[in-house]
């Protein structure tokens, strides 16, 4: 697939004078008073699709923070964003894998708790 170019080009608006066009990864439009400022935010998507592709062009800022918050959180106890994933995944597949309901669980350790001799109380 071809890469989006990402320019940043004059516009005729009240307000601002450019615009870097994000359209093609699916990030919309920012737009700027100062050319230099445009520029540099072009160049700044270019670099991060070259490096990752186009799904960090078109990640929401409140996504990207909370990505930025969770792998500053992990690498505090040396794990990763790929280890929690893991981790997630693996503890959600074992909840569906479980078909004990709590009442089944509950007439299932009150039996074990007779069989080794405990009281009603107990």
């Amino acid at each position: 697939m071809k890469t989006p170019r990402i320019i940043a080009r004059e516009v005729k608006h009240p307000k601002f004078k450019w615009v870097v066009d994000l359209r093609a990864v699916k990030a919309g439009r920012k737009f700027f008073k100062f050319k230099e400022d445009a520029e540099a935010c072009a160049s700044q998507e270019s670099n991060k699709i070259k490096k990752h592709g186009e799904a960090p062009a078109s990640l929401p800022q409140h996504k990207l923070a909370a990505f930025i918050e969770a792998q500053e959180k992990m690498s505090a106890y040396g794990e990763t964003i790929q280890d929690a994933v893991a981790f997630r995944i693996d503890y959600l597949e074992r909840i569906r894998r479980c078909k004990v309901t709590i009442a089944e669980l509950i007439t299932e350790l009150l039996e074990a708790k007779r069989k080794a001799g405990r009281s009603e109380i107990y």
